[in-house]
């Protein structure tokens, strides 16, 4: 009888501590990647490399969402300078900023919401330019690009190695 007890116990706090740990709100993403509905495929890249850099710079998995409008939160839109997730975000002196982008140019900014929320725009002249943006925000991360390897926070991985 007392065995049957410390095995119901037993389960009991295994149930409780999946709970905690499932509803707790360091096991929800700290930000959401947001592409455009209709993304080409070289914005879906960009915003799988930024997902990419920023797992190997924190740890954690962002999804990568595609939206017309960015949701509530901490968010990087990953775009096209004439896509919907740019225009519902950028104010007008972004926007005329954004729209003298010539092809293979890009643009960053971090942009703060009204309840203080803070929005990462990395936003291209083209898809080429997206892309271009995406690498530029790694370097900002603490990447480096050099001809056959990647260093990344003073450990160097090769490309076809096992990645930390």
């Amino acid at each position: 009888m007392k065995r049957f007890s410390t095995v119901r116990h037993g389960a009991v706090l295994v149930v409780c501590a999946g709970i905690l740990w499932f509803s707790s709100p360091a096991s929800a993403a700290p930000l959401t990647i947001v592409t455009p509905e209709e993304a080409s495929a070289r914005e879906t890249l960009a915003a799988r490399e930024v997902m990419r850099y920023f797992y190997l710079r924190t740890g954690v998995v962002a999804p990568v969402i595609t939206a017309h409008k960015p949701p509530r939160g901490e968010t990087i839109v990953v775009a096209r300078k004439d896509r919907p997730p740019v225009s519902a975000v950028a104010d007008p002196a972004t926007q005329a900023a954004l729209m003298g982008l010539k092809p293979q140019e890009f643009f960053l900014k971090t942009i703060t919401r009204p309840s203080g929320q803070k929005l990462l725009l990395v936003a291209g002249g083209d898809d080429v330019g997206t892309l271009y943006g995406a690498y530029r925000l790694a370097e900002y991360w603490g990447v480096r690009f050099y001809a056959f390897s990647q260093t990344w926070a003073g450990k160097r991985w090769f490309a076809g190695s096992e990645q930390p």
